[in-house]
Formats: C-alpha cells, structure tokens, sequence
C-alpha cells in the first residue's frame, strides 16, 4: 500500500508505526492458522468437505494475493503450505490435496517465471559457479561458510563469511554462519532443538482436549517447522533462495515476537492439558 507501506529493496513488507517497524505478513501467517482453527472447528467432516475446501481456497488465496503483492513469493508459499497442512489435519480427502496442487502448480509457475530474479535463482541453484561473483554468489558464500566451519567451527563470533561476504548474513544467511562458528556439530544440535520442538507441539496437538486446541497447536507447529526446513534448505543450497527468517535465531522484532506468541498458544493448550489431568486423577 503506497503511503503506508515502507519501501525497501523495491519491496514493500514493512509499516512504519513511529519508531517499530511492523511486518504484516508475520501476523498473516498465525492470523490464517487462528481463522481456520475457528472454522474447522463449527464444520462437521462428512457434509461439509467442499465447502472447507472452496472457503480455504478463498481465505488462503486472499492472503496469497495481497502478500504476493509487497512482493514477498517465499511467504505465498509458507501460507499455502500451512493451508495445506491444516486441512490435513482437519481430515480432507486425497482427492482434493492432488486438485489443490493441480492448480497451484501451473500458478506457481506463472509467477515464478514472470520475474527474471525468480528464474535466476532457480538457475543458479542448479549451477552457481556459472556466475559466481553475481547470480550464484549468495549460494557460494553460504557453502563456503558451512564448509569452513569443519565439525566443531571456527569459534563462537570468528566468521569470516559474515565480514561483507555473505549478505544478509544476520537474517535469512545465519544458518550458514552458525554452521561456520559452531560446525557440524552446532549445526545438529540447532535441528535437533527444532525437530524436538516439533515434536512437543505435535504431542501437544493430539492430547488437546478439543478439536479447536489440537487444530490451533498443529498449525502454530507448522509455520515454525516450515519455515526452519525452507531456511535451511535455502542456506544449503537445496532450494532457491528465499527470503524466510529461522525462527527465534534470525534477527527481526516481527518475527521473534509472533513466533513467541505462537510458542504462548502451544504452552496454553499444554496448561489446559495438565489441568485437566490432575482434575481427574
């Protein structure tokens, strides 16, 4: 939105709010999870499976659309697998997962392909030594880093990928830098933290009480465990580069702050838990 939104890197993600700076596509993600939860949850499953289908589809390409236009396609693509994953949870069919991927494919690539940059970077991914001091260099940098960093790092705070080499090495690069510091052994420590987080929200969700906690739990679990896969799979080179944050690592005050929000609801649902298993014993 010209006049309100910031315009940086010929994006506008941010709004100014005096001296915050605020990212509205961070409050979309728990806004989507918390929207669908309440309506999953007054929907029963046999009479009702098109109609949660056409009204996730609404709600889901809304957001889509609006958050495509800052332009911010990593995000898009967060959202729609959050979609995804809540109707899973809630029990859709098979049948309208692969009609939902039928047409977000041929979508997906429409958009990828109508911006040069997004076709470079699927371009260099497959070979960045093609055009290693522009198109490729990000994805080089980070290896170099990941590389360098051997089985137990170079040292807390001694990177040297950081010092102008890589950009952004404080945001959607950490991965690459921790893996530089602290090794490959850091490295597993960091995964298995967020695979044990998955875990514990995931135990959380199937213990709930009611079907809105074990929706609302599941889906707070998905956006932090997607967005630690794509991270990751960005800073090793296993997908294209995408701008998405690792959650409570990278820095950003948006993302910390509704990821922590999120980790609120989880332990929340996990009160109630216990509440309610010492009520009967």
């Amino acid at each position: 939105m010209p006049g309100i939104g910031k315009l940086v890197n010929n994006a506008r993600r941010w709004i100014d709010i005096g001296p915050i700076q605020f990212q509205p596509s961070e409050l979309a993600k728990y806004a989507l999870v918390i929207t669908l939860s309440t309506y999953f949850d007054h929907i029963e499953k046999p009479k009702s499976r098109f109609k949660v289908f056409v009204f996730s589809m609404f709600l889901t390409g809304l957001f889509f659309v609006l958050i495509y236009k800052e332009p911010n396609m990593s995000t898009c693509i967060l959202i729609l697998g959050i979609s995804m994953l809540m109707l899973f949870a809630w029990g859709l069919n098979l049948g309208y997962f692969i009609t939902m991927g039928a047409l977000a494919v041929p979508v997906l690539y429409y958009l990828t392909t109508k911006e040069q940059y997004r076709v470079e970077r699927i371009q260099a991914l497959f070979n960045p030594w093609a055009d290693p001091t522009d198109k490729g260099y990000q994805i080089i940098q980070s290896l170099y880093a990941i590389g360098s960093g051997g089985l137990f790092g170079m040292g807390l705070g001694q990177s040297r990928q950081k010092l102008l080499y890589i950009p952004e090495p404080h945001t959607d690069f950490i991965f690459s830098i921790l893996c530089e510091e602290l090794g490959f052994i850091g490295a597993i420590f960091v995964i298995i933290l967020f695979v044990l987080f998955v875990w514990r929200g995931i135990v959380i969700a199937l213990n709930s009480p009611d079907r809105f906690g074990t929706l609302l739990a599941f889906g707070v679990t998905s956006v932090i465990a997607m967005q630690a896969i794509l991270n990751i799979a960005v800073v090793t080179a296993s997908v294209p580069a995408t701008g998405v944050p690792l959650p409570f690592i990278t820095y950003g005050g948006t993302s910390i702050v509704f990821h922590l929000f999120g980790v609120g609801i989880l332990l929340s649902i996990s009160k109630r838990i216990k509440v309610i298993n010492d009520t009967k014993k």
